[in-house]
């Protein structure tokens, strides 16, 4: 057998929730093949294990935080509505960028790309300026995704990653525990949550840390992102989401995470 046909593949889909778990598994020395796919057609490249994991994260939190290449947003729109993404991305994109009509980001300082031509793969599109342009040149579709506002939400984490991820993040938390610490919540009790985390809707699919295994392994989560998700949309305050990562042992590993994102972001007065 070929080195190459020995070398772990791994496909990156456009919109990742979550790291692989066979690729999480590897010594991060390992050397692999990456794949994403994408209507730019990449192609596939090698890197070590540690290398891919850092870039599929960093992808993850980009995305939480609503900030999409070209190349993704077209993907996403054409699975949503049927057409060529790469058509959509050529012929729509391209030149609304070009003439200004589609807002870009510049990722250097966070503001609207001006004074240099766009670069796909760089520079970044939101869903609200999607949105806008959508609107204004006669679509009948908008930004399929979860519309809730993510500038505000903590990174994804994924466990036992070698990447740019808090280099002392805890240990995701299994279903089971997730669903025992927020009891009462939501007011959903225990079998809800549980229920609810074994088959999540798309707010709860930004929380996953590590996507589980049908019959071998259950979600295991980011507990902050969770909590965070639930102060933002008005199911529980930011003191109540404190206690209990104060009082259930299943997060206390998480405390001092949920308190610099509750410094963060909320007024704790």
């Amino acid at each position: 057998m070929s080195e190459q046909e020995q070398t772990p593949f791994f496909k990156v889909p456009v919109v990742p929730l979550c790291v692989d778990a066979d690729l999480l598994a590897l010594p991060p020395d390992t050397w692999v093949h990456i794949r994403n796919v994408s209507c730019a057609d990449m192609g596939s490249g090698s890197c070590k294990a540690a290398d891919a994991i850092a870039d599929i994260q960093r992808t993850m939190a980009r995305q939480v935080r609503g900030n999409f290449t070209m190349p993704e947003v077209a993907d996403v729109l054409a699975a949503a509505n049927s057409f060529d993404a790469y058509r959509f991305l050529t012929i729509e994109m391209h030149p609304a960028a070009l003439a200004g009509a589609l807002t870009l980001t510049n990722p250097e300082f966070g503001g609207p790309l001006v004074g240099r031509d766009s670069m796909e793969f760089h520079d970044w599109v939101t869903p609200a300026n999607l949105d806008a342009w959508l609107e204004r040149a006669g679509f009948p579709f908008r930004w399929p995704l979860n519309p809730e506002p993510q500038a505000a939400m903590p990174t994804a984490v994924v466990a036992n990653s070698a990447s740019n991820a808090p280099l002392d993040a805890p240990p995701p938390v299994p279903t089971g525990d997730v669903a025992h610490a927020f009891d009462g919540l939501r007011r959903w009790n225990e079998k809800a949550w549980k229920d609810t985390l074994g088959s999540p809707p798309k707010w709860l699919e930004a929380c996953i840390a590590l996507r589980g295994q049908r019959g071998i392994r259950e979600h295991h989560w980011n507990p902050v992102l969770i909590g965070a998700a639930l102060v933002h949309s008005g199911h529980a305050k930011a003191n109540n989401i404190r206690a209990r990562f104060q009082t259930k042992p299943q997060l206390s590993a998480w405390l001092e995470a949920w308190k610099t994102y509750e410094a963060d972001n909320f007024d704790t007065q």
